[in-house]
């Protein structure tokens, strides 16, 4: 579970918290429609201290969430993670 500060909310558009239970990592959701194109999730956390293996355990559980919510179209996800390539 997460604990800490919502430091921004507009509603189909964009969520800032400051998550306290991981380290006040920072945690940014933005919704955007690009014409043509449709609609993309941009999802990015900003971590430090935290073990590398946490971190990645993370981002394989978020994205867990993430693809459960919002399947994409095609097998390849444009998704990256820095721990994968730190």
């Amino acid at each position: 579970m997460f604990a800490g500060e919502v430091l921004n909310y507009a509603p189909s558009r964009t969520f800032a918290a400051m998550i306290e239970s991981l380290n006040k990592t920072m945690m940014n959701i933005e919704l955007a429609f690009i014409p043509g194109m449709g609609h993309f999730l941009y999802l990015s956390l900003n971590t430090w201290g935290l073990p590398k293996a946490d971190v990645e355990a993370l981002g394989g559980r978020i994205g867990s969430i993430v693809y459960g919510l919002f399947p994409q179209k095609t097998a390849a996800s444009d998704s990256a993670c820095a721990a994968e390539t730190a």
